[in-house]
């Protein structure tokens, strides 16, 4: 895939992903990605998009109106331009109360990824901690609400499997909405390339991740196919 085809990749995957969720029941309100040269000799490109779902379930089983969230998620993922591998990647996503006149911060966390992240890092891991948003990433979502200051909690690094744009949707997905239409999302995740075809730096270590392990940036392989 070229690196012309990476900003259609994404839009795909973000048409689906609102197609999907408004028959779920979900809104999503999202910019078009952005594709940008990353400044330097490095070669490298970066995708961008903000998305606010709007007025989601607090869990796939939740049934009452008065219990949602508005869910605020920053996306920006690096890629070589000539192997398109992924170099490092920052999904921010931050949950809030919708009951309130303000945006009440209920939750925030972020998943890093950064090819030779320095010592005591995780490659993969999700941080608690609040993201703040400027008001033209608000307005390109028509998130209109002010938003109340979160105090953080301790920091702590929790190492995870990959956690990308792709991923971080389709946890949302089947945290949030009902689940007999997350496995409608999930069998087309299965063939979507940006789940399964795009790779990611993981040769840092002493003893790098084999390539054939791909489960740890594949995170749609930990979900069952099939409702129990």
């Amino acid at each position: 895939m070229r690196v012309d085809k990476l900003r259609s990749e994404y839009q795909s995957l973000i048409e689906e992903f609102t197609r999907q969720a408004k028959a779920a029941g979900g809104m999503v309100h999202s910019s078009r990605p952005s594709l940008l040269s990353v400044p330097g000799e490095s070669g490298e490109v970066e995708v961008v998009g903000i998305f606010y779902l709007k007025q989601w379930p607090y869990s796939s089983g939740s049934t009452k109106a008065t219990k949602k969230l508005d869910i605020l998620l920053r996306s920006a993922e690096v890629y070589e331009q000539n192997s398109l591998c992924l170099r490092r990647s920052t999904i921010q996503v931050m949950y809030y109360n919708t009951s309130t006149v303000e945006a009440e911060p209920n939750l925030g966390i972020h998943y890093d990824y950064e090819y030779k992240m320095g010592a005591a890092h995780p490659i993969f891991h999700a941080q608690l901690g609040s993201s703040s948003f400027s008001m033209e990433e608000l307005a390109a979502v028509k998130f209109d609400r002010p938003i109340q200051k979160w105090k953080d909690l301790v920091r702590v690094r929790i190492p995870t499997v990959h956690i990308g744009f792709p991923a971080a949707i389709l946890s949302l997905f089947a945290d949030h909405l009902p689940h007999d239409r997350f496995d409608s999302f999930l069998k087309y995740a299965q063939k979507q390339h940006l789940f399964v075809n795009a790779k990611a730096r993981v040769d840092c270590r002493a003893i790098p991740i084999k390539e054939s392990d791909s489960m740890v940036f594949q995170a749609h392989r930990l979900y069952a196919n099939e409702l129990t």
